[in-house]
């Protein structure tokens, strides 16, 4: 019977374990922008559930399952040709490579005029199974189970350590050895010769002599207790702690100082800390990001979104400075919309900024809390504690003890703290000894009257410096990417053509104080041969960004090449939506006359504001970002 063999597009339910397998080593692993959690954005899904995704065993399987499902309600199926449009915009060239092979299904259309019938089977619209149970299928979650090493707490007690008599093996060194111990020697080597993917690492048991004892346990090497000799015993020196490999060093500072209720406005430093503190960090070769005056949503963003950078072998820091409380023993940090209700729903909470960075398998997790730690006396509550990683690589610094405020006096370079911490910053040693010597110099500075003792906790094991080289081949795509989204964040407006009217040129030089905060440096030269008298500069600038005069040299421009500058700041940058168009108004008196002329300046998506949108409609899943021209 003649046969014509034709190919239709492969549904996403139908592929094979083996290929799901594959993609999942390929998209699980934490990349910035090409992982699962990107892909699952590409997707149009809330940064909520993308959390829940990654607390599945195989977050990928689970992604493209949703997925899948989703669509298959509404009567559309999702075939492998849609996934491939979505890796192929994310630059996943090797996961493309793995479905291209599996894109079509071949179909065979028989003389007799029956349907196709396809290779593969898909999946009922509504599965038999549970949300939890297989996937896809005869594919299950179990099949690329994770091993990690077991942690403390989970390792098995077994009072009764002692097998039946008979269970025992004497071996050839006389020893009796129980018969279990035996057989897991030979699963082990089986497993470990063949690399069977359900060999497990054996997992030690802890030891408690003394209740092995009340338990009449008599087995002679179980209960075997080693005393110390009552000759002299050589004295062993530790070692030293590992130095460990740095793939890259990335910086996150806050500094909240325009609060807009009343009672809490009157800092004096805040925005001056973060930007020595952030100036510091790129002198030793973080890739810093420096927000100023953030709401609660702002701070979550960039929280989020730097945590997003984060990555294996990664420094993460983050300096915060501002106004803080301490409930419940953990610590909240107030964005500037916040008021003096102190609910936790209105405050940003340290511990949970520390366990987001946690996930991220960074070498190095420091958190300098430089603001009051007072405990309202309103609050009651449980104390909480946060949840530590098996890694040991947290430190948490805080510029005060638990019931202190933080000090600042009027007059000074910096607030108290963050003068000291300047000093010792730079130095190339530990950073618990650096934290040591900034809490020391803190407390000797402090009055009577006026107690502040900065303390910090660490559980990090490694020799962790801040003036660690980093390794860009460690891991050079992520190095690269990661370089690729800062510059992205950090990107000033191209060279503004100067603008030359009735004899007066004006041009424009911008800079970046912080990564929502710019500079405009406004030089205004007098071709004209009189002078030009009662000179006003006036740089209009849309909602909600604001603009500030910082510097203004004068009000004359003498003639023949007087020049006169201005520098205006603008900040609130985070907010834009649309590219940023000022406009310049000239106001002056030539002679007799008053003249005034006024030109449109484009300057783009400066700094932050070219991916804060993007950032906000990933993880709030709001709406589209708004079209956005880098162009001047």
């Amino acid at each position: 019977m003649a046969s014509e063999t034709k190919r239709a597009c492969t549904p996403l339910s139908s592929l094979s374990m083996d290929v799901l397998e594959q993609l999942s080593m390929k998209l699980n692993p934490r990349h910035p922008m090409k992982d699962f959690r990107y892909l699952a954005g590409k997707m149009n899904y809330t940064y909520e559930k993308v959390r829940n995704f990654e607390r599945q065993k195989n977050p990928t399987v689970s992604l493209l399952h949703e997925w899948w499902m989703s669509w298959q309600k509404n009567g559309e199926v999702k075939t492998v040709t849609h996934l491939i449009e979505l890796l192929k915009d994310m630059g996943r060239d090797d996961a493309v490579n793995i479905l291209r092979p599996v894109e079509f299904t071949d179909l065979s259309q028989h003389s007799s005029g029956k349907d196709y019938q396809a290779t593969h089977v898909a999946l009922p619209p509504e599965p038999p199974f549970p949300i939890g149970g297989n996937l896809f299928g005869a594919y299950s979650t179990g099949d690329l189970k994770e091993t990690r090493p077991p942690q403390e707490n989970e390792y098995p007690y077994n009072n009764n350590l002692t097998p039946p008599r008979s269970m025992y093996y004497v071996g050839e060194d006389g020893r009796s050895r129980p018969y279990q111990e035996i057989i897991a020697n030979v699963q082990n080597t089986m497993f470990s010769d063949f690399g069977s993917p359900l060999a497990l690492e054996p997992r030690p048991q802890v030891r408690h002599p003394a209740t092995d004892r009340q338990n009449g346990s008599d087995h002679q090497y179980g209960n075997a207790v080693l005393e110390p000799s009552s000759m002299g015993q050589q004295c062993i020196v530790p070692e030293s702690p590992p130095r460990p490999a740095v793939s890259d060093k990335v910086a996150l500072v806050i500094g909240n100082q325009q609060y807009e209720c009343s009672k809490l406005k009157g800092l004096f430093y805040a925005e001056k800390d973060a930007y020595d503190v952030a100036q510091a960090l790129l002198s030793l070769g973080f890739k810093v990001v420096a927000l100023v005056n953030l709401s609660l949503s702002e701070m979550r963003i960039a929280v989020l979104s730097f945590c997003r950078m984060l990555g294996k072998g990664v420094y993460g820091v983050l300096y915060y400075a501002g106004h803080g409380y301490e409930d419940g023993g953990e610590n909240f940090l107030l964005p500037v919309d916040a008021n003096l209700k102190y609910n936790r729903q209105d405050s940003l909470r340290a511990q949970e900024i520390l366990e987001t960075m946690q996930a991220c398998d960074t070498a190095l997790n420091l958190l300098i809390i430089d603001s009051c730690r007072i405990r309202l006396p309103q609050k009651r509550g449980s104390v909480h504690h946060c949840k530590r990683g098996p890694k040991g690589n947290n430190i948490f610094a805080y510029s005060c003890c638990s019931q202190q405020e933080a000090y600042e006096a009027p007059h000074q370079p910096n607030g108290l703290y963050a003068t000291h911490l300047l000093k010792h910053i730079r130095r190339n040693e530990r950073i618990e000894l650096i934290l040591m010597d900034v809490a020391r110099d803190v407390s000797c500075a402090s009055s009577r009257n006026l107690i502040q003792r900065p303390c910090h906790e660490s559980d990090a094991v490694a020799d962790c410096r801040l003036t660690d080289g980093i390794i860009p081949d460690l891991l050079p795509e992520e190095f690269v990417e990661r370089m690729k989204l800062w510059n992205q964040a950090h990107t000033l407006p191209d060279e503004i053509p100067p603008i030359d009217k009735d004899g007066l040129v004006v041009s424009f030089e911008c800079r970046s104080l912080f990564s929502n905060v710019m500079e405009i440096k406004i030089s205004a030269y007098n071709a004209n041969s009189v002078p030009l008298q009662e000179v006003v500069v006036d740089l209009q600038v849309p909602t909600p960004v604001e603009s500030k005069v910082r510097l203004l040299s004068g009000e004359v421009l003498d003639k023949n090449g007087g020049v006169l500058q201005q520098v205006v700041q603008l900040s609130r940058l985070q907010k834009l939506l649309d590219p940023l168009v000022v406009t310049l108004k000239m106001y002056y008196r030539m002679g007799n006359e008053m003249r005034d002329w006024e030109e449109t300046v484009r300057l783009g998506c400066p700094l932050v504001s070219s991916v804060f949108v993007q950032w906000d409609w990933w993880i709030t899943c709001g709406r589209l970002p708004g079209v956005k021209c880098t162009q001047v």
